[in-house]
Formats: structure tokens, sequence, C-alpha cells
């Protein structure tokens, strides 16, 4: 049986912000972080509010790898203020964090037996990578346990992405790299994913090959609208595919890195995805034929077998990587190499708890995980 489910409305191109129909709204929460405000990145939003007389408030005060703490704080506050719709604007932290209040909120009104109605939930990524203004995933730290938890449900799915490039304009190399190594992540795993389908795969193509052609434009010139649509796009794009068709054990082991380590979540992905393809392709012939048809499609000649294919495409990962200015030693970024192998023992075991694992295409061993960090120090 094959399900596939896109119930959001996409809104996408240059100045996409003015096509947003707030007209039944009367009490708007605005979700972001203290950069965004600080740099006017909702300053549009808030003057079409104003526009439209609607009273609204700001929380501001969301973090990197959003904590249950942020979330409760954020969740008092629509409560209180009795939102009837959310805009998250922000990368996938931000969008994360107004997914999992929401989730919480209706919880709550479910125990209280209270039928609350979802709050319009409009999202808009500053960052082209997670794909969350699309998925019903949420990534949620733990801090007592340095664990990342995430959390699945369709009624986290906003009921508007709002996709412009005005909003990642500004967004510096380094994080451009490393949010669009997440798409990337995001695709190749939805395209091996056992629960890939003719409706998946067909996305998850498009935005491995879409990413390969502009990522590195974005990258080297943020002021490429071109390369930045594309590049929001594509993240879109790879996001509708792995919600439907699932992700795998580079989110798995990179959840299990990001938190142990703080690392960003996009960095841990492309420094481990270069061997979990060649880990992938080892032990599973139709993922190695998958990834086969994606070097094909890159037009590389003299290609004896699949693994062979799989091979160069690892090649073509760390090489992508390196021209970004990702570096795929974890001890690079400042990460004592004896803390990381005496870490290494606890990170495998909190990756094979991990919920994304359950659609990989291989069900590793955990000193096969363990093999695959050794290959970051």
């Amino acid at each position: 049986m094959i399900e596939f489910i896109l119930n959001t409305k996409i809104i996408s191109g240059n100045n996409a912000l003015l096509e947003l129909d707030l007209s039944k709204s009367k009490r708007i929460s605005i979700f972001t972080d203290n950069n965004m405000l600080k740099i006017g990145a909702c300053n549009s939003t808030i003057e079409l509010i104003k526009k439209n007389n609607i009273n609204y408030e700001i929380f501001s005060d969301i973090e990197p790898d959003p904590s249950f703490e942020i979330v409760i704080k954020c969740l008092s506050k629509i409560l209180e203020f009795e939102s009837d719709t959310i805009i998250a604007i922000g990368g996938g932290s931000v969008i994360d964090t107004a997914k999992s209040v929401i989730y919480f909120a209706l919880e709550v009104n479910k125990k209280m037996s209270i039928n609350a109605k979802k709050p319009l939930f409009i999202a808009v990524p500053t960052t082209s990578g997670t794909g969350s203004e699309v998925t019903s995933y949420a990534v949620i730290t733990d801090k007592e346990t340095h664990r990342k938890v995430p959390l699945v449900s369709n009624e986290m799915l906003p009921d508007i992405a709002l996709l412009d490039p005005q909003f990642t304009l500004t967004v510096p190399p380094r994080i451009t790299a490393e949010t669009g190594m997440d798409v990337m992540a995001h695709a190749f795993e939805s395209y091996v994913s056992i629960n890939a389908s003719p409706f998946t795969i067909p996305y998850s193509e498009y935005a491995i090959l879409g990413v390969l052609n502009n990522i590195f434009k974005a990258v080297n010139n943020g002021k490429d609208i071109e390369a930045r649509i594309a590049m929001h796009e594509v993240s879109c794009i790879a996001g509708i595919a792995f919600n439907n068709a699932g992700l795998g054990l580079i989110h798995a082991m990179a959840h299990a890195l990001g938190g142990r380590f703080r690392q960003p979540h996009g960095r841990a992905n492309a420094i481990l995805m270069p061997y979990v393809i060649e880990y992938n392709a080892k032990h599973c012939k139709k993922s190695a034929s998958k990834y086969a048809k994606i070097v094909s499609l890159l037009n590389v000649k003299n290609i004896d077998d699949d693994l062979t294919a799989s091979t160069i495409l690892k090649s073509i990962i760390l090489e992508l990587n390196k021209s970004i200015g990702i570096n795929h030693k974890i001890t690079d970024y400042g990460i004592d190499r004896n803390e990381f192998e005496s870490a290494i023992e606890e990170m495998a075991s909190n990756a094979l708890k991990d919920v994304c694992l359950l659609t990989n295409p291989v069900k590793p061993s955990l000193e096969d995980v363990k093999n695959i960090y050794k290959n970051l120090i």
C-alpha cells in the first residue's frame, strides 16, 4: 500500500510574501529568532499584518536546536494570547519549534476534552535546507540526555509554505552550504528509502540534481536570485519526498552526533553522507543501482558496475563538500579526537534507536555504525 500526502499550499517566487492572504486572521503569533528580528527579516511580514489591522505578538527567543524548555515557553504564549494564526519565520529550528508548540497545544486540548481548532500555520523558511515547511516532522533537543527527539504527526504540517528567496539573500556562505547539504541528505535518503515509491522518486531525483547544479552558485554568490530560488524550491521538494518516504542512517547518525557535540545539523549530515552512501551501496544492491542512476544522469562515462558508480558518487559528494567549505574531519571543527572516540559507542547506540533508521535500506549493527563514525577522525 502506497500513501502520498501533500496538504500544504506552496507559494513560491520572488516577493511571494505579497501573495499571502491574512484576511481571516485575528490574532497572529510570529515565531522567529533574535537575529532574524535584528536584521529586519520580519519587517515586511509585520507591515502586512499592520496593514490588515490584525493583533499580533512576537516570540523571538527561539534557539538553535530548540529544547523542550523553549517549546513550553512558546506554548504558554500562544495559549495565553489565544492565537488563531502562527507564522514561523526562520530556519528549521524556528519552524520545528512552531510545529512542536502546535503538536503539544492540540495534545493538551485533547487531554482536557477541549475541541480546539488548529491555528492557521504559515511557514516562511529563511534557509534552504530543512524542508520543514512541508513535513510532519520536528526535532526537539533533550538537554539532559543530549539526545535529539523526533516528533511525527500530520497535525504539524504547515497549511501554507511561503518560498520567498528574499528571505535567503543575506544567509552567510557557511550556513548556505550546510543547509544545502541537508537538502541533499533528505533527497538521497528518501531516494533509497524502503518506502520510496513512484510518487516520491521523481521528487528525490529532481532535488539531488538541483542541489548539484545550484549549491555552489548560491554559496559563492548569495545575491544570485536564480540560484537562491532553485535551492529554496529543491529544499521544499526534498521535504515532500522524505515526508512521504522517510529518511535513514545519515539522519539517525547526525542526530546523535549533533546532540552530543552541538554540531549544526546540515554539517553533520554533509560529513556523514559519503560514508553512509558507501555503506548502503555495499550492503544493498537496490541502493547501489539507484546511486548508479544518479551518476549516469551526471553523464559520467565508463562505469563498470553499480558499486564502482557508488564509489564515484562518494567522491563527488566529498569533492562537493570541499568546494563549498565543508571539511570531512570532525576534528577540523574544534572537537577533540579522544573525546569523539570516547563518545562513539554512545552515539552509535543512540543512532540505532532513532526513528529515521526505520526506513534505511540496510539495518546496521552497532559495530557498523561505530565504524562509519570512525571515518570522521
